[in-house]
């Protein structure tokens, strides 16, 4: 679980990291003086703070495109070698995709991360503070009414029960009358255990007391809370499960609890941008989708293999790089 106290430093240390590592200001040769740095800076920042909404043609002008993205251990994360996660390399792959071809350096697109609580990401997409959402967003009914979604990049997602060890066991929808369980803020697992509370209703059961955890905490800080015992219950994805039983060795997978079933996982943008979702579309179903190799390899490099979720997620990396100079450099070369 990422320490408290950490986390909005990663964040706002990852948005100054962005300024040098996506710079696509054009620039003569030159040396570098104060003044240059400075409006550097002060151009690319207004382009990613700003709040713009525009498809592919206006994305592609300002070269910049702004992910939003939530910090955990599986979809985006530091390493001392960079960044990783499932939803950083599948973006990163496409931000080749849309470079493709002999696009001199001076007019390509850059990716952004933008790192958020996962309770803001919506909300920061519809003020325009960031042209897309990668965050392994449950598509729902109630959430395409406010925007708009890619293709699907997985699919046949079950949301199952997750219990301690030490819990009562769980067999049936009843047992979970008057009991707890702890949720991630604003995700879709509300919205179905709430449709459980329903069926409950209906038989005249009291209904589960659905906790929603601090904004800044993760499905995967959660699995930590309920193995750690401070917690009985949590609902999670089931593939977010099963990576992190080689962790967690007191959690039990409830898979025949089950919240939600055939979900389908996608990207998240503003409504009314129909080349940007062609654009994305075009190259899901092409690369990323299940039984693309792209796709494929990414998810089992996160989803399967464990190597990452047994390695400690890296914040000291970023007091390690040097953050401007380095990139105001490097880029000035195109330009």
């Amino acid at each position: 679980m990422i320490p408290l106290n950490l986390t909005l430093k990663t964040v706002s240390i990852s948005s100054t990291l962005a300024l040098g590592l996506f710079l696509s200001i054009p620039l003569a040769k030159s040396s570098f003086t104060d003044q240059t740095k400075n409006s550097i800076q002060n151009s690319l920042s207004e382009r990613i703070n700003q709040p713009f909404i525009g498809d592919l043609e206006q994305i592609r002008k300002r070269r910049v495109l702004r992910v939003l993205v939530s910090y955990n251990g599986t979809n985006f994360f530091h390493t001392i070698k960079g960044q990783r996660g499932l939803e950083h390399d599948l973006i990163k792959a496409y931000e080749k995709y849309l470079n493709r071809g002999p696009r001199k350096e001076l007019y390509k697109t850059h990716v952004i991360f933008l790192t958020r609580p996962f309770n803001k990401l919506f909300d920061e997409l519809l003020a325009g503070h960031g042209d897309l959402i990668a965050s392994g967003l449950t598509v729902t009914k109630e959430r395409k009414y406010a925007v708009d979604f890619t293709d699907p990049y997985i699919k046949n997602v079950q949301e199952i029960l997750v219990a301690n060890q030490n819990s009562p066991v769980i067999t049936k929808l009843e047992d979970l009358s008057n009991k707890q369980i702890i949720v991630v803020a604003n995700s879709s697992y509300i919205i179905h255990i709430e449709q459980m509370n329903q069926a409950l209703g209906r038989l005249g059961l009291p209904s589960i007391e659905i906790i929603q955890a601090n904004p800044i905490l993760e499905a995967e800080d959660l699995l930590e809370m309920v193995n750690a015992g401070l917690f009985e219950y949590t609902v999670v994805d089931d593939h977010i499960a099963k990576i992190y039983q080689h962790v967690y060795n007191k959690l039990v997978l409830q898979q025949d609890i089950i919240f939600h079933h055939g979900g389908e996982i996608a990207w998240a943008l503003n409504k009314n941008l129909p080349n940007l979702k062609h654009s994305l579309n075009n190259f899901i179903n092409t690369y990323a989708k299940p039984g693309k190799f792209l796709g494929n390899s990414i998810y089992q490099k996160y989803y399967k293999n464990p190597f990452w979720v047994k390695t400690p997620l890296s914040l000291t990396a970023l007091d390690e790089t040097p953050c401007l100079q380095y990139y105001f450099e490097k880029y000035a070369e195109f330009y």
